[in-house]
């Protein structure tokens, strides 16, 4: 797997495969007790669950691989996780005026995150803990040493620079010392899931016979976030810089944050004092390092009409805004930022290669995304015909703005677009390069997607028989709005996928 640069090969990537490793599922136990209380007007529900899940890895051994020839480590069976955890559920309804018509609900619940061996109850097994992947920056361009052919002239078993190859980015590749370990805290016990409280408040009342209005308000809010923290890297090994940002090319959207300084960029300095050192990854809670938030708000206003002429009526909006913070986590941690932010760019998380890739920044808020949607069903008893329709109206996708930052971009033109005054850590000059996401996530949004669906049914009866025949026409006013683009700058906001353009089906369906 090579990496390219006009059109020289400059990294490759190395694997330790192939590898079986395997992992069981002891115990996924659950108990559930729930009750409900009526006073007068006033209903109340509540309800506990407690959960107990147990998994560990056999007895297995890692056997040679082609990169690895003399890798042979048996690992003895080991427990890996023993949660136990409570979640709950709460519920209020009451009668305002014990008329039927004024209800208000409140509820309180805590949920857990989905948890199977395909998540931390197999990637902490042992043998899933070996460094099975590495970079390594490959001089095969004649500048650099090499030959141009295309072909590796280096020993690849061998993790020193040896021939057309540097040093692999991790040393201890293939090695049988673990790449990552785990606080046992996070392992056992009570509590330690990710898991996410959710508060819910609603009014709702009936206007006039037959139609109501629902208003609630929504609030969920997370915890338990896991972090991983490279125990050979601190703050002091990375240097911060800034970057000017290009201007979008000709024939493109105009780039609005061209020119622009974007300060808080992050590189690895070069070895032995970042780039180069052995990976010792941690992973723990992120409450060992600062607070970590993640919040969601929401509203939601519904309407619902059951008219006696046979018409029914729903619609209403819905709006959100979404919350997440871990700069003072990312402040301990630059080489493992979980967070995507706004506006403050603090860090990044850094690659193997040691350039960091674009994830945002350390504090995001995103702007409330609203969203209507109408609908209506008609049926002409005397015909036996339904007509209905359904009307959306969605926030357009996110849209980022992810430049190719060469180091002649950076460092070699003059003036230089940063203040990095060197070329990246991640090998030779000229051939290297960071991805660079300008937009703050939340910044942009495409066009909004309206949507209008049609639909006529008619039902046929022929003695015991009774044949349903629907026509439905999809993308009614026949938009072509865009529903992704392309990020990267070169060929910015070029797009993708577009709706598709007006369909019709036809369905029958025979009773007998």
């Amino acid at each position: 797997n090579n990496g390219f640069s006009n059109p020289v090969a400059n990294q490759l990537t190395e694997r330790a495969f192939p590898l079986s490793t395997g992992t069981d599922e002891n115990l996924d136990f659950g108990a559930f007790v729930q009750d409900r209380w009526t006073l007068d007007r006033l209903t109340l529900n509540g309800a506990l669950r407690f959960d107990y899940l147990h998994t560990s890895a056999p007895e297995q051994t890692i056997g040679p691989s082609p990169l690895t020839p003399g890798r042979n480590i048996t690992f003895p069976y080991a427990d890996i996780l023993q949660w136990k955890d409570y979640s709950f559920r709460t519920g209020l309804a009451y009668d305002v005026q014990g008329d039927g018509k004024t209800a208000v609900k409140v509820s309180f619940n805590r949920y857990l995150n989905g948890q199977t061996l395909n998540g931390i109850g197999s990637a902490l097994s042992p043998a899933n803990l070996l460094v099975t992947q590495t970079t390594r920056t490959w001089n095969d361009g004649v500048a650099a040493g090499g030959n141009g052919d295309f072909v590796p002239q280096c020993d690849l078993t061998n993790n020193a620079a040896n021939g057309e190859c540097l040093a692999t980015a991790a040393s201890n590749f293939g090695s049988a010392i673990p790449g990552t370990q785990y606080n046992p805290s996070l392992l056992s016990g009570w509590g330690v899931r990710p898991y996410n409280y959710e508060f819910t408040a609603s009014v709702q009342r009936e206007l006039v016979p037959r139609v109501s209005v629902d208003v609630g308000y929504f609030r969920r809010v997370f915890g338990n976030f896991q972090v991983t923290d490279n125990l050979n890297l601190d703050p002091s090994n990375f240097d911060s810089f800034t970057m000017v940002m290009p201007a979008a090319a000709a024939g493109l959207p105009a780039f609005a944050n061209a020119g622009q300084v974007l300060p808080g960029l992050l590189d690895l300095k070069p070895a032995p004092n970042g780039f180069g050192r052995p990976q010792l990854n941690y992973v723990t809670l992120s409450d060992d390092y600062g607070k970590q938030i993640q919040h969601w708000n929401g509203l939601d206003v519904n309407v619902k009409a059951r008219l006696p002429n046979g018409l029914t009526m729903q619609g209403g909006v819905s709006t959100g805004k979404t919350v997440v913070d871990n700069c003072e986590v990312a402040a301990q941690l630059p080489e493992s930022l979980l967070g995507t932010g706004n506006s403050n760019p603090t860090s990044f998380p850094v690659t193997a290669t040691g350039a960091w890739s674009p994830a945002g920044f350390c504090h995001q808020e995103s702007p409330f995304l609203t969203q209507l949607k109408v609908q209506g069903v008609y049926m002409f008893p005397r015909f036996d015909v339904q007509v209905s329709a359904n009307y959306a109206d969605a926030p357009g996708p996110l849209i980022q703005a992810n430049y190719v930052a060469t180091n002649n971009y950076l460092f070699l033109l003059t003036p230089q677009n940063s203040t990095l005054n060197r070329t990246l850590s991640s090998g030779a000059a000229g051939n290297n390069s960071i991805t660079v996401n300008m937009l703050a996530p939340g910044e942009l949004y495409g066009e909004r997607l309206h949507n209008l669906d049609l639909s006529v049914g008619k039902i046929f009866r022929v003695g015991v028989n009774r044949f349903n025949v629907r026509a439905d026409l999809y993308n009614t006013l026949n938009k072509d709005t865009v529903v992704s683009v392309n990020n990267t700058f070169s060929v910015w906001q070029r797009p993708i996928d577009l709706v598709p353009g007006r369909f019709a089906k036809l369905t029958v369906n025979w009773e007998f």
